[in-house]
């Protein structure tokens, strides 16, 4: 267990990512039991509704980022951490700080798949421009989200 590596703010947040997820899926679930019909689950381009699909669509993300945190989850608490597949070579000494930055990557990725699976429920139905938005700032976060982390802990590893 990589206990040692993850800190109490790291694990917090890790915990409110699911409490975001658990919540996500129950408004899900209860938009999805108000609503009645098809639900817009597809825009083209321009914001313009293309597809229809059954209410419980709306439970695909949320589900699916559910299932992705807990992968997350097992690889940040379970795995080895010297076999991660990292860009530099861990110096003898240095692990606990190394390993602490990378888990920051796990921990900043599992809110933003929480928050985007939020994101998801509350306005696929309405805006097809608000998923866009969303999912492009999530494509952009990501980036800062693994880089950052990453240079953390390489200049901690000198």
């Amino acid at each position: 267990m990589n206990r040692a590596y993850i800190s109490r703010v790291q694990f917090i947040l890790e915990i409110f990512s699911y409490v975001i997820i658990i919540g996500t899926i129950i408004t899900g679930l209860l938009m999805a039991l108000n609503t009645n019909g098809e639900v817009p689950i597809h825009y083209d381009f321009a914001g313009n509704v293309d597809g229809y699909g059954s209410p419980f669509v709306m439970l695909i993300m949320p589900v699916a980022m559910l299932f992705c945190n807990a992968l997350m989850t097992i690889s940040a608490h379970f795995s080895n951490p010297k076999k991660w597949n990292m860009t530099f070579k861990v110096n003898e000494g240095r692990e606990l700080l190394v390993y602490h930055d990378m888990i920051w990557t796990y921990v900043i990725i599992q809110v933003l798949f929480a928050l985007m699976s939020l994101g998801f429920v509350l306005f696929m139905t309405k805006s097809g421009t608000a998923v866009f938005v969303i999912t492009m700032t999530m494509c952009v976060l990501l980036i800062p989200a693994i880089v950052v982390p990453t240079v953390m802990a390489k200049r901690h590893n000198q």
